[in-house]
């Protein structure tokens, strides 16, 4: 586990005149299983989190009835589907 003084690889990248990324991404593509879960460093650094989740339509649906996941207030980014509120 990284302890919270540690900088992630993702964000210790150094440009011109000592600049840092704002933000970093990755891509997987093809994912041709039940789903996938990435779980990235983000840039305020300590233990903050971002995921990123690819699951079929209809578990979508289920994610947003998910009481512990619903206590956290994620923001939730949609493409590919439809949701009905």
């Amino acid at each position: 586990m990284v302890e919270e003084d540690q900088e992630s690889l993702l964000y210790g990248a150094v440009f011109g005149n000592n600049e840092k990324p704002v933000h970093v991404s990755c891509r997987v593509g093809n994912v041709e299983s039940e789903g996938l879960i990435m779980v990235m460093p983000c840039s305020e650094g300590g233990l903050s989190r971002s995921v990123t989740v690819m699951l079929a339509e209809e578990e979508v649906a289920e994610l947003n009835k998910d009481e512990a996941i619903m206590e956290l207030e994620p923001v939730m980014v949609l493409a590919g589907c439809e949701m009905e509120h």
